[in-house]
């Protein structure tokens, strides 16, 4: 893997607010972006690297001094104006989640007290933000349509990914505190996650009556709605956070390991689409994947979030699986995405498409250059320690 490339990629992101998305101007990716600044900050210190660590709390404080009155923290911050974005039409809910698991291994990295000082009130309203967003007290939260990561796919409700992402958060802060309300929290968050993203043969009392026991189930559930559960649609970022988070049992893991040969046959390559299978024009979701774009139109089939692979979730999936005990069993994945890093022309590309296998959206983006570093970072005993998954 090309780690001192993706580091330096990083580095020329960094100003002295944090993070920015790319280091060159191209449409809005010159901000601090929450999302952005936190993996590859996360990715940057799992390799020990000091000025990203640095750059990383920077980007924290910046987002903090900006957070909403509800507690949200900003989707962006535009360097040197200050001019805020908490989302578009929908405001970003993993902005928030991402903020407080950076901010928790950061400070359990830094142990600056000056730093949690500047924080500590902001995380109290972060969490209640997120509390606000279950609309039901029954611990999972709800992510409008384009409310996180992937704004130009059609998922909405109850998704794994952000609810992966808020236990995430909640155990890494009741791990550094010892506080009993997170503590219970992230029992009850747990629980709702395993329960019903992957139903057992004994589940009762389900959030959703649509939801029920699929002894050939292979991943985890993407998430579900009023209207029933996104049945066979995979989430390559939700499956990597729930094998994170340890929330797998071996079996279910050595089942999303298989899915993903499976992909790779149907596939001729051995890539990891963001979601999987592609929405084709005519498929019944194809109106709500054509209509919901901010620039220009970028989900053809096999692209962008539509069947695309991004190095940046392969990267975390890639990290959760050897972490899982699949390390020499993702070596194919790793290696098939570094010709597609290194590529002189387009080197760390947003995503690859699936049909064509071209290097597409913008170029060395700190997004994969921190796929990259995740996909370098070798099994051992101190990555759950430094991510607060312990």
């Amino acid at each position: 893997m090309p780690v001192n490339p993706a580091l330096e990629v990083i580095h020329k992101a960094i100003r002295p607010e944090g993070i920015l998305a790319l280091a060159e101007d191209a449409e809005n990716y010159q901000r601090v972006w929450a999302r952005d600044a936190s993996i590859a900050g996360i990715a940057g210190l799992l390799h020990d690297d000091v000025r990203i660590i640095q750059a990383l709390q920077n980007s924290i404080i910046t987002l903090a001094n900006h957070q909403a009155k509800t507690g949200a923290i900003p989707s962006n911050v535009i360097p040197g104006s200050g001019k805020t974005s908490y989302g578009s039409l929908a405001g970003r809910v993993d902005a928030t989640t991402w903020w407080l698991i950076a901010a928790a291994i950061c400070f359990q990295k830094s142990n600056d007290q000056e730093f949690y000082r500047q924080i500590h009130p902001k995380i109290n309203k972060a969490f209640e933000v997120l509390e606000a967003w279950e609309f039901n007290e029954r611990h999972l939260i709800y992510t409008p349509l384009s409310g996180n990561w992937a704004d130009e796919y059609p998922l909405h409700g109850y998704l794994l990914y952000d609810n992966c992402l808020r236990l995430w958060a909640l155990r890494a802060w009741a791990s550094l505190t010892k506080n009993p309300q997170l503590i219970e929290k992230s029992k009850w968050v747990t629980d709702s996650i395993v329960s019903n993203f992957w139903p057992s043969s004994g589940a009762s009392s389900l959030y959703h009556p649509k939801l029920e026991f699929d002894q050939n189930q292979k991943y985890w559930l993407a998430g579900f709605h009023p209207g029933g559960p996104y049945s066979g649609i995979f989430d390559a970022a939700g499956n990597a956070f729930a094998c994170l988070l340890g929330l797998s049992t071996h079996l279910q893991t050595q089942h999303i390991y298989n899915y993903l040969q499976s992909v790779s046959v149907e596939l001729g390559k051995n890539l990891i689409p963001a979601f999987w299978p592609v929405i084709n024009e005519g498929d019944p979701r194809w109106l709500d994947l054509a209509h919901n774009y901010a620039y220009h139109f970028k989900n053809a089939p096999h692209h962008f979030h539509n069947g695309g692979a991004w190095p940046v979730m392969s990267g975390w999936l890639i990290l959760a699986l050897g972490q899982s005990g699949f390390e020499e069993e993702t070596l194919p994945w790793v290696q098939e995405m570094i010709p597609y890093l290194e590529d002189g022309r387009q080197a760390f590309p947003e995503y690859i498409d699936t049909q064509y296998f071209k290097a597409g959206g913008k170029s060395r983006l700190c997004f994969s250059a921190a796929g990259c570093l995740l996909a370098a970072t070798h099994n051992n005993e101190s990555i759950k320690s430094k991510l607060c998954l312990l």
